[in-house]
């Protein structure tokens, strides 16, 4: 019969795994867009008028500046990466 060992904790009390369900993960939206320039289509039914308008803000205050790619990126919390 082999021996299985468990892993030493001691020293950092536990293991983290990105699949670890105990740390709340932050929400990451996923918003459609067929291109930056043209980001939706005309075919009502299609994914990406989901969330229209919210997409037609996010990527005007990208346009103007008011947004960066690194604070899109964690959520437009307005935190930096």
């Amino acid at each position: 019969m082999q021996d299985f060992t468990t892993p030493n904790t001691a020293s950092s009390g536990t293991l983290a795994f990105p699949t670890d369900t105990q740390t709340p993960q932050p929400i990451v939206p996923v918003f459609l867009i067929h291109t930056l320039e043209q980001p939706f289509c005309a075919q009502p039914s299609c994914a990406c008028h989901q969330n229209q308008v919210t997409v037609t803000t996010l990527l005007a205050a990208i346009d103007q500046g008011a947004l960066t790619l690194g604070v899109v990126g964690n959520g437009t919390t307005g935190k930096q990466r």
